[in-house]
């Protein structure tokens, strides 16, 4: 597991690194990061998996929706308030929905402290910026 939004899948004898699509995940770093690792980490790890792959990203990642049992992890992460919709390139009117839900019930992250949440693309750049 990298983070609450990228892993490395086991396929035969190879390691295949996948971002999953419209959603972002705190960094592991982040406030909430660690919390969202160890969830993703115990819906994914030991099980099979379906992956449908609708875009490859700079670090030659495949972004993927994830499946489990017919459940939409993706979607399911920004339910459970574990992950936010990534809207920065645009983004699926379901998971922003979903995200609008999460916050109004206060799940996962939207517990925290309104400045500890910081969108994960947002505190990278300010992670890079801050860096010498």
């Amino acid at each position: 597991m990298v983070d609450g939004d990228s892993l490395v899948l086991r396929v035969g004898p190879r390691d295949i690194s996948i971002r999953l699509a419209r959603i972002d995940a705190p960094e592991w770093n982040q406030p909430y990061g660690r919390t969202a690792r160890r969830v993703l980490s115990e819906w994914v790890l030991n099980k099979s998996v379906h992956v449908e792959v609708v875009d490859v990203d700079s670090y030659d990642r495949s972004v993927v929706e994830l499946f489990i049992d017919g459940t939409h992890i993706n979607r399911e992460l920004v339910r459970s308030g574990h992950a936010w919709a990534y809207t920065h390139f645009g983004g699926s009117l379901e998971v922003i929905e979903l995200e609008r839900e999460a916050r109004a019930r206060r799940a996962g992250l939207w517990s925290l402290p309104a400045g500890q949440r910081q969108i994960p693309y947002r505190w990278r750049r300010a992670q890079r910026r801050a860096a010498p």
